[in-house]
C-alpha cells in the first residue's frame, strides 16, 4: 500500500496489477514448496514400508516438515529415523539411507524442475540453471532465495516492457 501510494497515479493499475502478480507467483512457489515435500515424504512412506520402519508416519511428517528447509532439512529430517531404525535393527539403517537419498534424487532431479516449472510458469531447464548457479555464486542463502527472486525480477521486467510498448503509440503524420 506505501509503494502504490508513492507510485504516480497514472502508473497505479500498473503497480497493482504487478503487485498482484508477484504475490501470485510467490505464494505459488509456497504451494510448490509443500507439494515437493508431500511427494518426498510418500514416496519415504513406502520405502519406510516396504522396509519395515517402525512409526512410519510420524517419521514421514517428521521429513515432511524439515524438508520445507532447503538443503539442510533433508539431514535433520533423517536424523530420527536413523535413530529409530537404529534402536530397533542396526541393519535397516542402510536401507533407511538408501531409501533417504533416492526420495532425494528424485525429488532434486526430476520433482523439482517440473513442479516449480509448473507452479511459476518457468522452465524446468531454468529452474535447474538458476538452483545451481546460485549455489555457485552466492551459497546457501543464495539458493534460499533465487527463485523467487527471478520470479520478482521476471514480473517487474515484462510490466515495464508492456509499459513502454503501451505507452509508444503511433502518431500520424501531420506534415504531408
Amino acid at each position: 500500500a506505501f509503494l502504490l501510494k508513492a507510485a504516480p497515479v497514472k502508473t497505479r493499475p500498473t503497480f497493482r496489477h504487478m503487485a498482484k502478480e508477484i504475490d501470485t507467483a510467490l505464494s505459488g512457489f509456497i504451494v510448490g514448496r509443500v507439494f515437493l515435500a508431500a511427494c518426498v515424504g510418500v514416496f519415504d512412506l513406502i520405502g519406510f514400508l516396504f522396509i519395515g520402519v517402525p512409526y512410519p508416519l510420524l517419521l514421514i511428517l517428521i521429513i515432511i516438515l524439515t524438508d520445507m528447509i532447503p538443503y539442510i532439512g533433508v539431514y535433520l529430517g533423517a536424523l530420527p529415523v536413523i535413530v529409530v531404525g537404529f534402536i530397533d535393527a542396526p541393519s535397516s539403517v542402510i536401507w533407511i539411507v538408501v531409501v533417504i537419498v533416492l526420495g532425494q534424487m528424485l525429488r532434486n532431479n526430476l520433482l523439482s524442475p517440473v513442479i516449480y516449472g509448473s507452479a511459476l510458469d518457468i522452465h524446468p531447464l531454468t529452474t535447474v540453471f538458476l538452483l545451481l548457479s546460485g549455489g555457485a555464486i552466492g551459497g546457501f542463502i543464495a539458493i534460499l532465495i533465487v527463485i523467487p527472486a527471478y520470479m520478482v525480477v521476471k514480473i517487474i521486467t515484462l510490466h515495464i516492457y508492456r509499459y513502454y510498448r503501451s505507452s509508444k503509440t503511433v502518431k500520424p503524420n501531420s506534415n504531408l
